[in-house]
């Protein structure tokens, strides 16, 4: 099996499993990565989702992306509320995990104008470093799923991932 890391694209190999999870180590980067055993099967024809990460944070883009990865989604990227935008109205995506402060338009004016797109909209998850007790309130007023506080965990993320497909699927189902 060929493996390739999801970080380098450096030839990867299999160093064990526990857990549901294997493990790889790739040659280039000396980076240690894991994917579920499940997704070692065939490769499905359809991703599981497309997914746009956006936030301003390089470093939390590509945690979140190779998170998403391993779990068979696409993923698409953006570090301002206006890419953002663009690719949202370029690639449809499914699935939204949007940084609530953003180079302009902030998360929450993104997140309005991404529900403004009607029944095809994407399920937006909200994310934040900073604590307040309003914006829970304010993230649902402008359409989000869910809000995370940072920093968070990978059960915490693919948990909103998994609620926002069902809620995308259940909405495009009725549709």
């Amino acid at each position: 099996m060929d493996m390739r890391c999801p970080r380098c694209e450096g030839q990867s190999e299999a160093v064990g499993h526990e857990d549901g999870r294997a493990y790889f180590a790739c040659a280039a980067c000396k980076r240690v990565w894991s994917t579920s055993l499940a997704s070692l099967g065939a490769a499905p024809a359809d991703p599981l989702a497309r997914v746009l990460v956006v936030d301003d944070s390089r470093d939390m883009v590509q945690l979140l992306a190779m998170w998403l990865r391993d779990e068979g989604c696409t993923v698409l990227t953006a570090s301002s509320g206006r890419e953002a935008l663009a690719v949202a109205a370029a690639a449809h995506p499914d699935v939204v995990f949007l940084d609530l402060f953003l180079p302009p338009p902030d998360g929450l004016r993104v997140c309005e104008s991404l529900h403004d797109g009607g029944p095809a909209a994407p399920e937006v998850i909200l994310m934040t470093g900073v604590p307040n007790p309003d914006v829970p309130r304010r993230a649902a007023d402008a359409g989000a799923l869910a809000v995370l506080q940072k920093p968070f965990t990978r059960e915490e993320a693919m948990q909103a991932l998994n609620m926002a497909i069902a809620r995308s699927r259940a909405v495009h189902a009725h549709r």
